[in-house]
C-alpha cells in the first residue's frame, strides 16, 4: 500500500472504535464483528471489493477443519513471513480454536484495532495482549 492508502485504512480503523461487537454486523457504531471489520476498513479506505462472506456461526472456528479467515484473507492479503513486525496498516492475525480466527488492524507499531467480544466492542489494544495467540501478520497487496 501507498503511505496515503495506509492513512486511510488507519483513519478508517478509528472511525470504528467503540463499535459495539455484533456477530456478522457491519455497520459502523451499530455493531460488527472481527472479520467483517477487516471488510469494512478495507473496503472502505482503498475501494476493495467487499466480499459476501455467507453466514457463519459465532464458534465456527471451533468446528470447522478449513481455515476459513485465512481463504478470506488470502484474496486480498499476503503472509509475512515470521519474525516480520507489523506495520500500520497490516493485519495482525490470531489463532483461536483449529486455527487462524481473528485479526486485528495494526495502527501504530505495537497497536492494533479489532473487534473483540470478551471486550464486547471495537478497540484500540496493544497486539502483546494476544501475543500467545499471535499467528502472523498479513499485509494487504491490492
Amino acid at each position: 500500500m501507498t503511505p496515503a492508502q495506509v492513512d486511510a485504512v488507519v483513519a478508517e480503523a478509528r472511525e470504528w472504535l467503540r463499535t459495539p461487537y455484533v456477530h456478522m454486523g457491519r455497520l459502523k457504531g451499530i455493531g460488527v464483528d472481527c472479520g467483517m471489520l477487516l471488510i469494512e476498513v478495507y473496503g472502505n479506505a482503498l475501494g476493495i471489493e467487499k466480499p459476501n462472506v455467507g453466514n457463519y456461526t459465532s464458534d465456527w472456528y471451533m468446528h470447522r477443519d478449513e481455515p476459513l479467515y485465512l481463504g478470506w484473507l488470502g484474496k486480498y492479503a499476503e503472509r509475512m513471513p515470521k519474525g516480520v513486525a507489523g506495520e500500520p496498516g497490516d493485519i495482525a492475525v490470531f489463532n483461536f480454536g483449529r486455527h487462524p480466527a481473528h485479526g486485528g488492524i495494526v495502527v501504530e507499531p505495537g497497536l492494533m484495532i479489532h473487534a473483540y467480544k470478551p471486550h464486547g466492542n471495537v478497540e484500540l489494544a496493544e497486539v502483546r495482549m494476544l501475543d500467545h495467540r499471535l499467528d502472523s501478520y498479513w499485509r494487504v497487496t491490492t
